[in-house]
């Protein structure tokens, strides 16, 4: 999968970065791919077009999980890999369930996480997508978001 982000990455001439267990990845790739354990790829694309191009190809995919951080960027994990998953395994290892969870986010690569949790919270300053998910929308970050997310739903309970 990672060749086909890279060559991707050549075919728009985009911006990257790639993670692997070692290694972050900008302005360089190495020869040999398949010698690396990779984590995420991620794509820079301010043009609008170009990355609904790249996002359409990559939702072809059913082995990735696609996302975002910003409104910019495409971020590309295996499928699976995500924050909802991260949290579930936090959860079961502290003897909780995702019902009794709150999660904040403001992208995409928070949506699965928004969804899962007992109670999914959108910063004010969300992507529109991420505040229809969720079940409350607090301030934005700027604003102190998580401080009044957490007076509101845990400390006044």
């Amino acid at each position: 999968h990672v060749q086909m982000m890279w060559d991707l990455k050549n075919r728009y001439e985009t911006d990257y970065w790639a993670s692997t267990v070692d290694k972050v990845w900008r302005g360089e790739f190495p020869e040999r791919i398949h010698d690396h354990e990779w984590l995420k790829f991620g794509f820079d694309i301010h043009d609008d077009d170009v990355r609904e191009e790249v996002l359409n190809t990559l939702k072809t995919n059913k082995h990735l999980e696609i996302t975002n951080s910003s409104p910019t960027n495409i971020e590309v994990n295996a499928a699976g890999i995500n924050k909802a998953a991260a949290l579930a395994k936090i959860a079961e290892r502290i003897g909780c369930t995702m019902d009794n969870v709150m999660s904040l986010g403001d992208s995409l690569n928070d949506m699965a996480m928004i969804q899962e949790a007992g109670l999914g919270i959108a910063m004010g300053n969300a992507q529109e997508v991420v505040k229809e998910a969720a079940d409350w929308i607090t301030a934005p970050n700027t604003e102190h978001g998580v401080a009044k997310a957490i007076q509101h739903w845990v400390l006044s309970k």
